[in-house]
């Protein structure tokens, strides 16, 4: 029988609580992403509770965000299957559960007329819709597999297992990170003496309209928003990349007659009888609202749009969803 998964505190099994917890988790993540860097190999226990944060990634989305975006379920199903073929013998069990994760109708498979090769064929399937449909329906119990299959299948070893699952190693940990942020609400963010600290880039000030948005990026390595609101003589800072991420998706998503609520900011776009949609916005922590025509909501995006997008930010932005996630 399948038993679920409880969060592990560390891959050292010691029961912490708290802040301490909290910290030995991010530790422990940081030592993964430290091994990633130098090319290591991760013990079967780390690749466990790297699922776990996986798995929470999947199933555990924020306020108003949305769980990980299809192509990103790409190559944890292909992770699966990798786990999935270094099994020493026929485990129909886990078969069936993850074949009833994926919601596949128990009458497709038959434990006395099992198909290995079902697994395989319905997550091929399931990959083609991913990569091909405009809104293909997201697995979402994906990285529930992948912890099960992890924790649970008899493998040949863990030098197979790191070499079976290397070519995915930096997806597993963006959804790592991912889930790691929504559940523990800190960043993956290694802190070594002795490393030299980012140095900041030169991002010119974007300007659209009468608003101007700029950029820094501290010594390690976190983003830093300020925005112009021009006229209004109001400069709109906005501090480390979630809440800019969560920022930059508002922008884009709330439209005309629609309300936005989330971690950080809440919105809304409505319209009196007779009269032009108005756009606004406020931060939950001050309730300071400010009011937009469609213009300059335009405006707005665009700006977002354009720093977010700016190259000599990519490899700043890149690190982040290491630290962060695909938020």
């Amino acid at each position: 029988m399948i038993v679920e998964n409880r969060l592990i505190a560390n891959v050292d099994d010691h029961q912490l609580a708290g802040d301490a917890a909290e910290r030995a988790a991010t530790q422990s993540l940081a030592t993964v992403r430290m091994k990633q860097r130098a090319g290591m190999d991760l013990s079967r226990a780390e690749w466990v509770f790297l699922a776990q944060y996986v798995q929470i990634a999947c199933e555990d989305p924020p306020e108003h965000d949305t769980r990980p975006e299809a192509v990103e379920y790409v190559p944890l199903m292909e992770a699966l299957l990798a786990v999935r073929s270094l099994r020493k013998g026929k485990d129909v069990d886990l078969d069936w559960y993850y074949l009833g994760n994926l919601e596949v109708p128990e009458t497709s498979f038959d434990e006395e007329k099992h198909d290995p090769n079902l697994v395989p064929q319905v997550v091929a399937r399931i990959v083609q819709q991913l990569k091909e449909s405009s809104t293909p329906r997201k697995p979402v119990f994906a990285g529930r597999n992948f912890y099960v299959a992890l924790r649970d299948e008899e493998l040949k070893n863990v030098p197979a297992l790191n070499g079976a699952l290397q070519p995915f190693l930096t997806p597993l940990f963006r959804l790592a990170a991912r889930g790691h942020w929504i559940r523990e609400q800190q960043p993956v963010r290694i802190h070594r003496p002795g490393i030299a600290p980012i140095s900041d880039p030169h991002i010119p000030v974007a300007v659209a309209g009468d608003f101007h948005l700029s950029a820094d990026v501290s010594p390690d390595g976190e983003l830093y928003l300020a925005l112009d609101l021009g006229k209004r003589d109001v400069m709109y800072p906005i501090s480390s990349y979630p809440p800019i991420r969560e920022f930059a998706t508002m922008l884009q998503e709330l439209k005309p007659g629609q309300f936005w609520n989330s971690t950080n900011f809440a919105g809304a776009a409505m319209a009196r009888r007779d009269q032009p949609v108005k756009f606004s916005f406020h931060r939950r922590r001050d309730g300071v609202r400010f009011d937009f025509d469609e213009a300059e909501w335009r405006c707005l995006q665009e700006l977002f749009s354009a720093v977010l997008s700016d190259p000599a930010l990519q490899s700043v932005i890149d690190e982040l969803t290491m630290v962060y996630g695909e938020l």
